[in-house]
């Protein structure tokens, strides 16, 4: 078998076989390092080797994978995008057994799911190529293409019968979970700043210009502010407060007296100073999970050290879960994908505490709004699981013959968008 995986993820593949006892005879290998031990691990004999996705590509080139029995796509969402080599290599294959697996199948709409389902069928339900899908499914807003009304549950519909969707709170049996919103709140002169750059766009500070010139760069900086500082346009960050700073203090502070680990989550680089800084006042060990030789260190046993993790690069695959049950977010990510991810690396199987999810959160700020944004992209990605397993329950079967039909409503709707479609029946 070859699992495709993270490059962080490629270690917890090999810890986690040593962990089962049905497992222990069975032979893993790593195929990481330079180029030169990569293929020492290629020509070692095993039942499972294990590959990061960065280096699938670079397999391909030269590997047949269709000799492998079995691969596995771990984190498939990362496929998402069909034009990457990564991608590229893994469409087309000629094999009797592929799995992906994600808890996050629908980063942002059901386009994602496009490429990941193209791995496994080669394009059979979805169409051959990203235009059908887009023919079919969607309409385009400006540069944007947008689902059609109706459409988001046909695509359900056309991959349930290779779909298995399970919820882990469902299956499991978990402990209790705690969601804290530890608010903070800036001074009237702290808050007249904020509302003075996302009223007028510009701001000068202590002498500091701001300027902003499109929505991105505005809800960017507002996301700063809210955090308690901003760049300048050399990338310097200048503070404006520390509350959320003095919260994570108190927060780490009381689990240091439990003797408790912790994670902490942050988005800006300035956030993960603050945290360092934080944790040094504290005389706490802060370690980067970038790194595998700190997620060796943070799982070895000892008491209240800090796990630093950015949800871009550390928070998939990671299992946390048995040596830490306290996660702070300092920072909310934009995308559910990484929210969701990295609230799994604590709240997942293996989890015995009672776990504590706290979110540092300032008033009347670009948090709230990060929040709505991360729960919309959430129930996308419950409405996929929910509608498959419906589907499943009532033992709805796929057709090849089966015919797509928007109705009347449907198809108003989409006139009234001035969408260009073609409504095809099959």
């Amino acid at each position: 078998m070859l699992v495709v995986a993270p490059k962080l993820v490629v270690g917890s593949w090999i810890r986690e076989v040593k962990k089962w006892d049905h497992l222990k005879d069975i032979s893993i290998v790593a195929i990481e390092g330079n180029e030169k031990q990569r293929m020492e691990a290629i020509r070692t004999p095993a039942r499972i080797h294990v590959i990061s996705r960065d280096n699938i590509a670079w397999f391909a080139s030269f590997c047949n994978l269709n000799q492998f029995d079995m691969i596995v796509m771990d984190e498939s969402s990362s496929f998402k995008d069909e034009t990457s080599q990564r991608t590229k290599a893994l469409i087309g294959l000629d094999h009797p057994k592929k799995v992906i697996l994600t808890g996050t199948p629908i980063p942002k709409n059901i386009e994602d799911l496009y490429s990941q389902y193209k791995i496994l069928d080669g394009g059979k339900r979805l169409g051959a190529e990203l235009s059908d899908f887009r023919r079919m499914y969607m309409y385009k807003k400006g540069r944007v293409w947008k689902p059609l009304p109706g459409a988001q549950q046909t695509v359900f519909r056309r991959v349930k019968d290779i779909t298995i969707s399970m919820k882990s709170d469902e299956l499991l049996n978990l402990p209790p979970v705690t969601t804290v919103r530890n608010e903070v709140a800036m001074t009237a002169e702290e808050q007249a700043v904020f509302d003075r750059l996302a009223k007028d766009l510009c701001l000068e500070y202590k002498g500091i210009e701001i300027n902003v010139d499109n929505a991105g760069v505005l809800s960017n900086k507002l996301a700063q502010l809210s955090n308690g500082f901003f760049y300048d346009e050399n990338k310097v960050a200048h503070t404006v407060h520390q509350h959320k700073k003095e919260e994570l203090e108190a927060l780490l502070e009381a689990s240091a007296c439990n003797g408790e680990d912790v994670v902490v989550a942050y988005n800006f680089e300035e956030d993960r100073e603050n945290i360092i800084k934080t944790c040094k006042d504290l005389g706490i060990p802060a370690l980067d999970m970038k790194e595998n030789k700190n997620v060796e260190a943070f799982i070895a046993p000892g008491d209240s050290r800090v796990a630093m993790v950015h949800p871009k690069s550390a928070g998939m695959g990671l299992n946390l879960q048995e040596h830490c049950h306290r996660l702070i977010w300092y920072s909310l990510p934009y995308s559910y994908e990484e929210f969701y991810q990295t609230l799994k690396r604590v709240y997942r199987q293996g989890q015995t505490e009672h776990t504590f999810i706290h979110s540092i959160e300032c008033l009347n700020s670009y948090d709230q709004r990060i929040r709505d944004i991360v729960n919309a992209k959430g129930n996308c990605n419950e409405a996929l699981l929910q509608t498959t397993k419906w589907m499943a329950d009532k033992g709805f079967e796929h057709r090849e013959d089966e015919t797509f039909i928007f109705d009347l409503n449907t198809m108003l709707a989409a006139l009234n968008q001035q969408a260009q479609t073609q409504f095809i029946t099959r």
